[in-house]
C-alpha cells in the first residue's frame, strides 16, 4: 500500500508498504529513489516478507522542501515513523 507520511509540517515522505511477515526496510542512496528496489518489491512479499520502501525528502514522490538534507534530519524522518 502506497501512502504519504508527514515527518514535519508541510513535509511528507512517500512510503510503500507491501506484504506481511518479517520486516525489511529499503532506503535509497543519492540520487535515486524507491524505484531502484523494483525487483525486490515484487519478489520479497511473495517469499513472506513485509517490504517497506521510502523516498527520502527531496527524492522521488516525496516533498522537496528547501531545507533538511543533512543526515541527522534524513535519519530523524525515518526514525519517527519506523
Amino acid at each position: 500500500m502506497a501512502h504519504f507520511i508527514e515527518v514535519e509540517k508541510n513535509v511528507e515522505l512517500f512510503v510503500e508498504d507491501i506484504g506481511g511477515g518479517q520486516l525489511i526496510v529499503f532506503i535509497h542512496g543519492w540520487p535515486v529513489n524507491h524505484e531502484m528496489f523494483y525487483y525486490q518489491m515484487n519478489e520479497l512479499p511473495i517469499k513472506g516478507y513485509r517490504f517497506i520502501e521510502i523516498d527520502l525528502r527531496g527524492f522521488g514522490k516525496s516533498d522537496k522542501p528547501a531545507f533538511g538534507y543533512d543526515y541527522d534530519t534524513l535519519a530523524h524522518d525515518i526514525k519517527d515513523e519506523y
